[in-house]
């Protein structure tokens, strides 16, 4: 009598093990399914996004060698003047912004690749801030500066140079207490060959007041 009992339990669980794995599995397939489902569709964008790239490019190259004369010229303008924007943009940002003494003097290391070896050697640009004794009057002072924002505009000179205009706008603070927001006007030359800026200028500045 109670071997057979003891068979009958034995049975039962048995029986909800297979009932249990049966649908363990059949929930596992279900996930299965659905992540491949979603995989399929996250490829399909990706493919669709590369593809809508790529055939703006190539358009954009095909203008510039079937295309006539001004399609060319048009086309090479617009390649030329988007990569001077995106540089004039990333030169500012970290021009503009520091913390430290040591912050201040990397700028050049960090932008060498898109600078001239003559506007790298300009002390307007990239002057220390050590005194007699070696100290940075960025750390004595605590002096920090931020980039926020820039406004650009392209003049195309000739085949290898593009003037921009931008307006740079960054705020300074001095010990912790904001000293200002800056408007600054530069006038750069950027080679399109070299993919460098051969010259850059400051025009003005204009201090905006902090309530």
């Amino acid at each position: 009598m109670k071997t057979s009992k003891k068979n009958l339990i034995l049975g039962a669980v048995v029986a909800v093990n297979v009932v249990l794995s049966g649908s363990f599995y059949l929930i596992q397939k279900n996930i299965d399914h659905e992540t491949k489902g979603y995989r399929v569709k996250v490829t399909a964008l990706e493919k669709k996004r590369d593809k809508l790239a790529e055939t703006s490019k190539g358009d954009l190259l095909a203008k510039a060698k079937k295309g006539s004369n001004t399609e060319k010229e048009n086309a090479e303008q617009y390649q030329n003047e988007a990569i001077a924007t995106r540089y004039t943009q990333e030169l500012f940002n970290v021009l503009m912004t520091f913390n430290s003494s040591e912050e201040y003097a990397a700028r050049a290391e960090k932008l060498k690749y898109m600078l001239s070896p003559e506007v790298l050697e300009d002390k307007r640009l990239f002057g220390s801030d050590k005194d007699n004794t070696g100290q940075g009057a960025i750390d004595v002072l605590q002096l920090r500066s931020r980039f926020e924002s820039i406004q650009s505009y392209c003049f195309s000179e000739d085949d290898n140079q593009i003037t921009v205009m931008s307006e740079v706008r960054f705020s300074a603070s001095k010990a912790g207490y904001q000293a200002g927001r800056n408007i600054v006007i530069y006038l750069s030359k950027f080679d399109t060959a070299k993919k460098q800026f051969t010259e850059v200028n400051k025009l003005g500045k204009l201090d905006v007041k902090v309530d």
